[in-house]
């Protein structure tokens, strides 16, 4: 099974149960039509045999509103998603797809519907682009160097590394 792969390879859930969806155009997209899933729900497919059925159970990981969605969404046409309850008992879905149907109400072709799908969804790129978002590694020596940026500030003997330690001193 993927899901059990991924948890395998990966070491994070990839299995959720999505709740709702916005189905939206991009502006620039043409007729390109996109369906994106809002409310994920981490989920785990078990069977007690090999020729039992599965059952489907919620996963011990938190429940979100989409996160790769919700950073283009904020950061493409400046829409912020709501913060949902950290009790997911008290996420009230109604009132929440209400809530999400508002905040689009005002684009074209621009809707959410209450469909549920369950599927893989994996938001490990994303979670590097936000660490990778909040650096700056342009002006490290060792980019540069890598980089064969001819500036560096690596010095003119290069990068030393001593044996005895782990630590990479570019002024050694």
């Amino acid at each position: 099974m993927r899901a059990r792969t991924f948890v395998g390879e990966q070491g994070v859930n990839a299995l959720y149960l999505a709740i709702g969806f916005l189905e939206w155009f991009a502006p620039d997209g043409g007729e390109t039509f996109w369906r994106s899933p809002l409310l994920l729900l981490p989920a785990e497919l078990r069977r007690a045999t090999f020729s039992a059925s599965y059952s489907l159970r919620l996963a011990e990981d938190e429940v979100v509103l989409n996160p790769t969605l919700a950073y283009k969404l904020k950061h493409e046409f400046g829409i912020e998603l709501p913060t949902l309850p950290s009790d997911p008992d008290e996420i009230e879905l109604e009132p929440l797809f209400e809530q999400l149907g508002a905040l689009v109400a005002n684009r074209d072709g621009w809707q959410v519907t209450r469909d549920a799908a369950l599927g893989m969804f994996s938001f490990l790129k994303l979670l590097m682009y936000h660490d990778l978002e909040n650096i700056d590694i342009k002006d490290h020596p060792i980019v540069g160097l890598l980089a064969g940026d001819p500036r560096s500030k690596m010095g003119d003997g290069g990068l030393k590394i001593d044996p005895q330690s782990s630590i990479l001193d570019p002024q050694a």
